[in-house]
């Protein structure tokens, strides 16, 4: 798992531009999403979570900067 602050590093430098991410769900699972990232409400941030837009199921999702595994 990568560390938050390289995440956020890594969001940052990205900006609203898609890519894909690897992470942990919290039942356990590993899930890969390719999306668009969005901004994060303060709400969000405060606990680091990231809202991404799922291109493949046209829905919003979610994950922690914790539980990330991968993204580029």
């Amino acid at each position: 798992m990568l560390n938050k602050t390289t995440v956020k590093d890594i969001i940052k430098a990205r900006g609203s531009r898609f890519c894909t991410v690897t992470f942990k769900t919290n039942a356990g699972e590993k899930r890969k999403v390719n999306g668009q990232l969005r901004k994060p409400t303060e709400a969000q941030v405060n606990h680091w979570l990231q809202p991404i837009y799922n291109v493949h199921t046209k829905k919003m999702a979610s994950f922690y900067w914790t539980d990330v595994e991968e993204i580029n």
